[in-house]
């Protein structure tokens, strides 16, 4: 199987990608995964910005040939502008259309509190985490593409369990513990089913069997 993803940081942070191609791989499923990320870019910049990413973009237009592609959009931009939001998943989509032949959202989180360009924008962590939820939730029925609740499922746990580690200083980014969760909840929505081989998760047992009960749980759906 191989899997094109196109997002930003929270793609690449903690090398999220190899971790869920590791779990894959692990438990069967033979996944080839190729990424186009550059940080902190909207999902517009890599239709509308001559670089190395959007022409990489157009070349898997034309030449790539993926079973799916995962689209992340900036973390803040669903909340802000649905529009641009909506408008940078359904143009990448028309342009992947020969190269993908499916594709998925994947639903990010909101930013912790504590960082500066949150308050600035009258928002909380919750308030800017239900919200993205709603817009991914709303984009999904709209254009008919199902979504990965990564963010839904990172939000469950930082709620419900505080003493586990799931923002790095910057208050933006997933540390390794939650770019784990991030990894299953995209194996669990890929795949249909909780990995029964965790070994590419470099965690304690109980955080791991934790991640598998709310993972499984399909929280935010």
């Amino acid at each position: 199987m191989r899997i094109l993803f196109v997002g930003n940081s929270h793609t690449y942070y903690n090398d999220m990608t190899r971790i869920f191609s590791d779990l894959a791989n692990a438990n069967g499923h033979p996944v080839e995964v190729d990424t186009v990320t550059r940080g902190g870019w909207i999902l517009h910049d890599y239709l509308d910005v001559q670089n190395e990413q959007a022409e990489k973009i157009e070349r898997l237009s034309k030449e790539g040939s993926f079973d799916l592609c995962v689209l992340q959009e900036q973390s803040l931009n669903p909340v802000v502008d649905f529009e641009s939001f909506k408008d940078g998943v359904t143009r990448l989509m028309a342009k992947l259309s020969n190269a993908a032949r499916s594709f998925l959202l994947y639903e990010t989180f909101g930013w912790e509190d504590g960082f500066d360009k949150l308050a600035a924008r009258g928002l909380t962590w919750d308030t800017m985490a239900r919200a993205t939820t709603e817009a991914y939730t709303n984009l999904s029925r709209q254009i008919c593409v199902p979504v990965s609740r990564a963010g839904s499922n990172f939000c469950y746990v930082k709620r419900n369990r505080p003493d586990l580690d799931m923002f790095l200083p910057d208050h933006v980014h997933a540390t390794y513990t939650g770019s784990c969760l991030i990894a299953l909840t995209h194996y669990h929505t890929v795949f249909g089913e909780l990995p029964r081989n965790v070994s590419a998760l470099e965690l304690p047992e109980e955080t791991i069997q934790y991640f598998l009960s709310v993972v499984g749980q399909q929280i935010g759906k």
